[in-house]
């Protein structure tokens, strides 16, 4: 027998050439399930963008204040009661300079005048590119929501204990607290 093109598809008994088998919609199904999730993976993805984006552009916006608290001012607000008042930085002083440092690149400015805050900006920066990369790619590349569901005790105190520690940092910071002499 001679092998030519013609004769590849032909079987050797002479009878009709069946094609291969292929499992039962199982390639359909993936497919229609991986479109399924893209979708909402996009959508999700676009939520993180339009609300991320927006703090990171009015952080980009602001001109971070040398003291390290009172960018908000440049919004309209006032300055700040709690400082106002008793002469220390409040729980939050220091938050809207430290995420317009990050926004502005100037990420040990932001570590420095306050910890907390640097923390927030570099989520916020996260989550802006997670969602812009979801909605390019249409897949997710952060952490799953069981991954915070089997941590979320750890991280509630890991946020209560960086939230205090930062605000004291800025108070020693402040000059307010006073180390002890030894």
């Amino acid at each position: 027998m001679e092998c030519r093109a013609s004769n590849l598809n032909k079987p050797v008994g002479g009878g009709a050439v069946e094609p291969p088998p292929i499992e039962s919609g199982r390639p359909a199904v993936a497919a229609s399930a991986a479109i399924g999730l893209s979708w909402k993976v996009r959508l999700f993805g676009a939520l993180l963008v339009c609300l991320s984006g927006p703090v990171l552009a009015v952080g980009l916006w602001l001109k971070p204040n040398v003291a390290g608290l009172g960018t908000h001012m440049q919004l309209g607000y006032g300055p700040c009661p709690f400082y106002t008042r008793y002469g220390i930085p409040c729980p939050t002083c220091g938050y809207t300079t430290a995420v317009s440092h990050v926004a502005h690149g100037q990420w040990i400015a932001a570590i420095v005048t306050q910890p907390a805050g640097a923390v927030i900006g570099f989520l916020l920066l996260s989550a802006f590119i997670a969602g812009l990369m979801a909605v390019i790619r249409g897949r997710w590349y952060g952490p799953g929501w069981l991954w915070f569901g089997l941590r979320l005790e750890r991280i509630i105190i890991i946020a209560a204990a960086l939230f205090l520690g930062a605000w004291l940092y800025k108070v020693w910071v402040a000059g307010a607290l006073k180390p002890p002499h030894w």
